[in-house]
């Protein structure tokens, strides 16, 4: 196993370029995370800030002073009332007239808080007018009536649930782009260095058979992919750490492990038909943006038009990403094990091309061997 072994040190060595894209994922997925707004548990009545003038001396109007001032933030001013109208210190001028009726006029902002003002009125002379006679007791128990506080339920577990899943399905479509940079980068690193002439014509004499040489090169591939998708699966397990569910369904390793594998074939595949390392070395870069953009990693998937889905299709990131919307709903039916059997086929599909290509390209002492 001297290649594998060689291959392993060529990892090493690359291990730069391994840690900055990490790192760079890393950064993105914690202010991602960290930056979306927590579940609402907890409801606070608004109370607009009014300018309040009664002329009136009836018992409604003394009630609805009352009532307002349970409700909103009776402001005193001597300025002039348009002119804090307009510069928002009041939300709403409330004037009540000598004789109440139905309407009255009440200045607003004609924002959201003035408009209250206006409900919180209606709702007081509806409940008020619902009697046939209007006294002192009558007012008392309107006023009862509309104090009697609403209930707010929260499902906090459930928001909380739904915040937690969001945040893993966004971690892992993020993973599109490192563990596609990564792998095509550092093979190509790696497969071109063995295609140097001087390496080269080294094997061509060496007694090593082909069918080893391929098994053990093949054999790095897969160990550097585990070690790429192992990296990842334990920064997620920091984010645990912090209190953020990132690996709640065993599905989403299964799925991210089953792509990451697909992106190892891809990348033998490239390297098998480009040998040149500046060319695959850009490709590695024009490949893992270019997925990311047109399979929904750094854009949901339903903010992408027909034709953009369609093309994405193509990679196998695309089955990736869709199945991370299919667990974070908890949709874990035929459809996703559809999308894992493609996978499996680009798998397969990109070692069979490799193998004949590569098979195409030997000498004939390689073919013999």
């Amino acid at each position: 196993m001297t290649l594998y072994k060689n291959y392993l040190k060529l990892v090493k060595a690359n291990k730069g370029s391994i840690l900055l894209y990490a790192v760079i994922f890393l950064v993105i997925a914690s202010l991602n995370v960290l930056s979306k707004p927590s579940p609402v548990t907890q409801y606070t009545e608004v109370q607009p800030k009014i300018h309040l003038t009664n002329l009136s001396t009836d018992p409604i109007s003394e009630g609805l002073v009352r009532y307002l001032d349970q409700k909103t933030e009776i402001i005193e001013t001597k300025n002039n009332l348009d002119d804090e109208l307009f510069y928002r210190s009041i939300d709403a001028i409330v004037k009540i007239p000598l004789v109440i009726t139905d309407q009255f006029e009440v200045k607003t902002t004609g924002e959201a808080k003035g408009d209250y003002v206006k409900t919180l009125i209606t709702r007081y002379l509806n409940v008020v007018n619902s009697y046939d006679e209007v006294n002192s007791d009558v007012i008392e128990e309107s006023l009862n009536i509309l104090s009697q506080e609403s209930t707010v339920s929260y499902f906090d577990s459930e928001n909380e649930a739904n915040s937690m899943k969001e945040n893993a399905k966004y971690f892992f479509n993020g993973l599109n782009y490192p563990i596609m940079a990564i792998i095509i980068l550092v093979i190509s690193l790696i497969a071109g260095a063995y295609q140097e002439k001087t390496i080269k014509m080294r094997q061509e004499v060496s007694s090593m058979p082909q069918s080893s040489y391929q098994f053990q090169m093949g054999l790095g591939h897969i160990t550097l992919g585990i070690g790429i998708w192992l990296l990842f699966m334990i920064s997620a397990l920091m984010f645990e750490l912090f209190g953020y569910e990132i690996l709640n369904s065993p599905h989403y390793l299964i799925n991210s492990f089953i792509f990451t594998v697909s992106v190892v074939a891809m990348a033998n595949f490239l390297v098998s038909v480009i040998t040149n390392r500046r060319v695959i070395g850009s490709l590695a870069t024009v490949l893992s943006l270019g997925s990311s953009f047109l399979s929904g990693s750094f854009v949901p998937q339903e903010l992408l038009s027909e034709q953009v889905l369609t093309v994405s299709k193509v990679f196998p990131s695309y089955w990736f990403i869709k199945n991370n919307e299919y667990i974070s709903t908890n949709s874990i039916d035929k459809l996703y094990y559809n999308n894992i059997f493609i996978m499996i086929g680009f798998i397969i599909l990109f070692t069979l091309i490799s193998f004949l290509v590569r098979k195409f390209k030997m000498s004939p002492s390689q073919a013999r061997q």
